[in-house]
């Protein structure tokens, strides 16, 4: 697959207009334009009906009961909740991609190599679930794509994201930008679940609420402590990196 990505809503219209696209996934919420008034402004192109067709699947971290038939009433084609579930992921993307452009990979059989790898694999989930703790390595490898390698890259992206969402987070409380805060720890909610820091995902669940609810009594008496938390975490993943990559690594 070749994949673009926008930062913003106004970016996915600009790219939806400069290129033909077989699906596009549309995050719920962003900062400024949500993804429903990006839709509406995606739907509304009048140039040439692929803008009306294009399968737009909406991607949300707060699915409810009656989820998909909100976002068709608004106009997606389906959607998928976060944490991204590897499964569902491919059963969209089977369904939307047009067949012609899919290729089938041939079921490999599970050789002496393969067996000797899914030891070693799991000798690598007990050890980093043995040095971090309250880190679901099982579930996070799961939701990575259901590999070793692919958890690995999705670590190295979470330490890369991990510095700059506490700094802007940091600069929302000075700024007193409370939806850069918002969106920064809705972020940062997906993110946690995805590589399996389950309590982390918690509180900046919690976090998110408070700031909806624009409780900073809440946000300025937790905050400090969650980024303390994050920074630990992403201490101890790098160090987990760095000994795997053999090489020096900082964030």
């Amino acid at each position: 697959m070749q994949i673009d990505l926008c930062k913003s809503g106004p970016e996915a219209i600009k790219a939806v207009q400069s290129r033909y696209y077989d699906l596009v996934f549309l995050d719920h919420k962003m900062p400024g334009m949500d993804g429903v008034e990006t839709l509406m402004h995606i739907r509304a192109i009048n140039e040439e009906p692929y803008c009306k067709n294009i399968p737009i699947i909406a991607l949300t971290a707060n699915a409810v009961y009656d989820a998909m038939e909100m976002f068709k009433e608004s106009g997606f084609n389906d959607f998928l909740s976060k944490p991204i579930d590897t499964v569902k992921l491919n059963t969209v993307l089977e369904k939307w991609i047009p067949k012609k452009k899919q290729k089938k990979k041939e079921q490999e059989s599970l050789t002496g190599k393969d067996s000797m790898s899914a030891v070693l694999d799991n000798q690598f989930i007990n050890k980093i679930s043995m040095e971090i703790e309250n880190l679901d390595v099982k579930k996070g490898v799961l939701l990575s794509g259901g590999t070793v390698e692919s958890y690995m890259a999705t670590l190295e992206a979470f330490c890369e994201d991990g510095v700059e969402n506490i700094n802007v987070i940091k600069l929302s409380l000075e700024t007193r930008d409370l939806p850069l805060y918002i969106t920064s720890v809705h972020g940062l909610k997906s993110a946690s679940a995805t590589i399996g820091a389950l309590e982390l995902s918690e509180t900046a669940r919690t976090l998110e609420i408070a700031g909806r609810q624009k409780d900073l009594t809440f946000i300025e008496m937790h905050t400090e402590q969650f980024l303390m938390d994050l920074e630990s975490l992403l201490n101890k993943i790098n160090g987990i990196l760095q000994k795997e990559n053999n090489e020096p690594q900082s964030y």
